[in-house]
């Protein structure tokens, strides 16, 4: 109950700040750029972004932003659900764009650190999806997160 308060003065506060405009990807991206990842941070980040969501409607780079919020999200904790999370949010996103690059990266990345979670027998099955999905980023962008499909 107190995150869900904490998330609810953040949101207020930042939007007093910035006006009664919508947010923008400028917006999140100036705020993200200056956090620390904690998971304070990182969930107001989160309810920046669904704020946006909820002005705008569907927009792939609000819902990329989404899935790299829940990545550093699941890596931060222990709760795996964030990377199902970003897994959605990916999926989404190449579903707006098939030929996202970033939405296919973060796919890529939820799924292998689902793996890693996962233990090596189960993770088995995922090698050959998270290879698509990075040499797909690749594909439509050798550059997305400044060449992450290649690391």
């Amino acid at each position: 109950m107190n995150r869900i308060l904490t998330l609810g003065l953040v949101l207020l506060f930042c939007l007093a700040a910035r006006g009664t405009g919508p947010l923008s990807t400028a917006d999140i991206d100036r705020h993200y750029q200056t956090i620390p990842m904690t998971d304070a941070e990182l969930l107001q980040s989160e309810a920046m972004i669904l704020e946006a969501l909820k002005q705008s409607g569907p927009s792939e780079p609000l819902i990329w932003r989404l899935a790299r919020t829940y990545y550093w999200l699941g890596i931060n904790g222990t709760d795996k659900n964030y990377f199902h999370r970003c897994i959605e949010q990916a999926d989404q996103t190449i579903q707006l764009n098939d030929q996202s690059a970033t939405g296919y990266f973060f796919r890529g990345l939820c799924r292998g650190k689902l793996g890693e979670i996962q233990g090596i027998w189960k993770s088995l099955a995922i090698i050959k999806p998270v290879k698509q999905d990075l040499l797909a980023a690749l594909k439509f962008d050798p550059t997305v997160s400044q060449g992450g499909p290649d690391r």
